[in-house]
């Protein structure tokens, strides 16, 4: 099959056009377009934007967005269950989780190559010594609370585990003030790693646990298991709270279990940390890696 990525000009030939996450009006104006058309509209949703008012300008417009869609993909099945309650009862609905990130050439140009990789030896040098490696990452989003706020809720756990068992803590993100003011006054080793693409698995590999706090609401319990994966894909055990696509992992991490005890038997136990990065491989085979999702997205596209 012939794709590109999408370009207005050349709407008239496409006989399928993928729409991921957008609901602004352009995105709207070209879904309704299409359907105009009689042409294939497949609307990819990851998050679950009805939540609050249900009259909300995000709601309507994601609404206007599911009516023109011949065909929905959702990253987890209890986004399933809400997209499907404001979908057409005719237009299926198909679950398609998120792949892991593998190493891929990046393009960028040579001073953001460079500047990230002279932070990540900055850091692997920080993280030299004999104590237990612990990071979290992810991106600071100024519209709520969670990201980060929910690791600060989780400090007095972590602290208190790092002074009986020696630990650093790497956050990597966009927000280095979000760090300053939450996770840095801390009373342990903490460092920041702004998130690059050339160097986020390389410095995720240089850890031994992620920590994956969620606190749990409408919209989180719709996230896809993607940290989780790509924590236990780069060879890290994982301490998570826990949500319904992280279920997968309950046998392979430790997830919803008190987290000063799970973070003990981690720092303490390399062998339980490697038998649990071992068990996960199979889980991530089956369910998330890039082979299996891109295959899940042909056999959808193959399709009728």
């Amino acid at each position: 099959m012939d794709i590109e990525v999408f370009t207005r000009a050349n709407l008239a030939r496409y006989d399928t056009v993928i729409i991921s996450k957008a609901f602004d009006a352009r995105a709207r104006a070209v879904a309704a377009d299409l359907r105009a058309r009689s042409r294939r509209v497949i609307y990819d949703i990851c998050d679950n934007y009805f939540i609050g008012s249900v009259d909300s300008p995000a709601a309507n417009a994601m609404s206007t967005m599911l009516a023109c869609a011949t065909r929905v993909v959702v990253s987890t099945a209890t986004l399933r269950d809400v997209i499907a309650a404001r979908t057409p009862s005719t237009t299926p609905i198909a679950v398609i989780g998120d792949a892991i990130e593998v190493d891929l050439g990046v393009r960028t140009n040579v001073f953001s190559r460079r500047l990230s990789q002279v932070r990540l030896a900055r850091l692997r040098r920080s993280l030299s010594g004999p104590a237990g490696r612990l990071v979290w990452f992810g991106n600071h989003s100024g519209s709520g609370g969670g990201g980060m706020e929910d690791l600060a809720a989780r400090m007095p756990d972590i602290v208190a585990v790092a002074r009986r068992h020696p630990a650093s803590l790497t956050v990597i993100s966009n927000s280095s003030r979000k760090y300053r003011d939450l996770i840095r006054p801390n009373a342990m080793p903490t460092s920041y790693l702004p998130w690059h693409p050339i160097t986020f698995l390389e410095a995720l590999r240089a850890h031994d646990v992620a920590l994956i706090p969620i606190r749990t609401s409408e919209f989180t319990r719709c996230k896809s298991a993607n940290r989780p994966a790509q924590a236990l894909a780069c060879g890290l055990a994982v301490v998570a709270d826990a949500i319904p696509s992280y279920a997968p992992f309950a046998s392979c991490a430790e997830i919803g279990a008190d987290w000063s005890s799970a973070l003990t038997s981690y720092l303490r136990n390399s062998e339980l940390r490697r038998a649990h990065v071992s068990a996960a491989a199979s889980v991530i085979a089956t369910t998330c890696s890039p082979r299996i999702i891109a295959d899940q997205w042909r056999t959808l596209l193959e399709g009728p």
